[in-house]
Order: structure tokens, then C-alpha cells, then sequence
């Protein structure tokens, strides 16, 4: 029974299949036609990249905030008391209850209103930061951050916040190398060593990654372990064959950290921000 109703839910869309152990990602320049099983595409398997920290909608909003407050066990008490004076013969006007109480729940009301609008904002700043990816024809694409699947190219240059969590392809170094400092997740501002795999470091410019660059990540599911990575990546060769390389932490670029020198570096979208380490960590935290 159970089963049906999970399978009628991903039919109708109001669940997302379960993800597998691992996941593949396939590598290479944006497009509308990448596929991962004949049943779902990228973005429904793995989702967008829109961030959404905010509680509440505008439609429900009242609504919302009136049963959470009515779960606190003081406001639960006091409407319940309320209640009992209104519909029997007290000797205290229901009012004594009822106006402090609407006052209260006013006031959180608004409080709570304004700090989710805040959130709000915040959101639609991150979400709205313009990237540039690789099309199939080997140009440079801008689009909006919460635009990006899994699998697309990106690229990002000096002081770029990166916008998920990525594997980095290429850099403007010959070695394949960047620098990267992650102050804003784990408070470390010494800058950090990345380097791309061998597999792909000679493709260093749009039109070589449209034409050349053709593979697949092979990766664990996302964890709330910042440096816990492993997987591997898989290239297709000019011959047709197939070159593998491991790629582990060295390889990934985690979601809010920050670009330093060399000038530029090409990356493959890993995760889906709800799915990515830095928000799994977040999560923990809270509980």
C-alpha cells in the first residue's frame, strides 16, 4: 500500500522518485536534452538550484503563523481559557483574556513577518546572482543561479562566490590549480589548494569544452561532511574509448566558498542546493 501511494505521488509530482546510492552526472555543455533514465530528466531527479531559507508564503502566511503560535503551550492555555469564557456564565468578561492575548500574538505576528520577509530578500538576492555557462555551440551563457542543473559547465572567475557545490574541470594555470578560501563555512581564511583532474585540464576554453568534453561523474550522495568526497570521472576519448581518474575533496568546490587567483576556472555542477554539504551541514546544526 505504501508503495502505491509513493508511486502515484511521483506520477502526479508531489514527491521526487528516491535517490539511488550513488549518482551519475553526465559532463558537458548545457542542453535540454541531457536524460539520465528514460522517466526523469536532471532538474526533476535532482531538482533546481533556487535557495529557499524562508518559512513562509504570502498566501499563507496568517494562517501558518496562528497554528505555530497555538502550539506554544502558554498561548494554547490562554485560548483556552478565552474559550471557556465566552461560552459559559464567568464572572470575568472574556475580554480580561482575549485582548491581551490578540495583542500578543499580533505583535509575534509581525516580528516574525518582517524577519521572514528579510529571509526572504536574502533569497532572491542569492538566487538572482548571474553565472555563465557553456552552451553546445562553445559560448558563454548567463543565467541566473537558481537556473543551474545538475551537469552544467560553469564558469567563475577571481572573487566569485561559487554558487553550488561544483567539481572544478579547468583553470587559467597550466597545473590544473586554484585557490580557494572557505571563511564563510568553516571560518578558516587561510586559502586552500584545489586542483582539476588530469582528465580535463587542457580544456581551458568554451569551444574545447563544447566540443571535446564528454563524460560522467560517478559520486556518492550528498552528506553533511564538508570533506568527505569520493567518486570518479569518466571521459570519453577521441577513439571512443573511456579514461578513468578518481576525483575526491582536492576536486570539490564546495557551495559559498570564494575564488582567488589564477583568473578564471571552468566547474561542473554537482549538487542541487537542497542536497548540497553546506546546506546538509546546516541542517544538522539546527537540530
Amino acid at each position: 500500500m505504501h508503495d502505491c501511494i509513493q508511486k502515484t505521488g511521483i506520477k502526479l509530482g508531489l514527491r521526487r522518485p528516491p535517490l539511488p546510492p550513488q549518482r551519475d552526472i553526465p559532463v558537458g555543455p548545457v542542453s535540454k536534452l541531457r536524460f539520465v533514465s528514460p522517466d526523469y530528466s536532471l532538474k526533476k531527479l535532482y531538482g533546481d538550484n533556487e535557495i529557499t531559507t524562508s518559512r513562509y508564503t504570502w498566501y499563507g502566511f496568517i494562517f501558518q503563523n496562528l497554528v505555530e503560535q497555538a502550539q506554544r503551550i502558554a498561548n494554547f492555555y490562554f485560548i483556552c481559557i478565552a474559550v471557556v469564557q465566552i461560552f459559559t456564565d464567568s464572572p470575568v468578561t472574556p475580554a480580561i483574556s482575549i485582548i491581551p492575548l490578540v495583542f500578543v500574538l499580533a505583535v509575534t505576528m509581525v516580528k516574525q513577518g518582517y524577519e521572514d520577509w528579510l529571509r526572504h530578500r536574502a533569497d532572491r538576492e542569492v538566487n538572482y546572482v548571474r553565472v555563465e555557462v557553456v552552451t553546445e555551440d562553445g559560448r558563454l551563457q548567463t543565467v541566473r543561479a537558481m537556473e543551474l542543473t545538475v551537469g552544467d559547465i560553469v564558469l567563475c572567475r577571481v572573487n566569485d562566490i561559487f554558487p553550488c557545490d561544483m567539481l572544478i574541470l579547468s583553470s587559467s594555470e597550466q597545473n590544473g590549480e586554484c585557490y580557494v578560501t572557505t571563511a564563510s563555512l568553516d571560518g578558516e581564511t587561510n586559502l586552500k589548494r584545489f586542483v582539476a583532474p588530469e582528465l580535463t585540464r587542457m580544456y581551458d576554453s568554451p569551444d574545447l569544452l563544447a566540443k571535446n568534453l564528454r563524460g560522467t561523474i560517478t559520486c556518492q550522495q550528498p552528506i553533511n561532511d564538508l570533506y568527505a568526497f569520493n567518486g570518479r570521472l569518466t571521459v570519453e576519448n577521441e577513439v571512443g574509448g573511456a579514461e578513468i581518474c578518481p576525483i575526491g575533496p582536492s576536486n570539490l568546490l564546495l557551495r559559498g566558498s570564494l575564488l582567488k587567483p589564477p583568473s578564471f576556472l571552468y566547474k561542473d555542477r554537482m549538487n542541487k542546493e537542497k542536497n548540497d554539504s553546506v546546506t546538509q551541514r546546516l541542517t544538522v546544526d539546527c537540530w
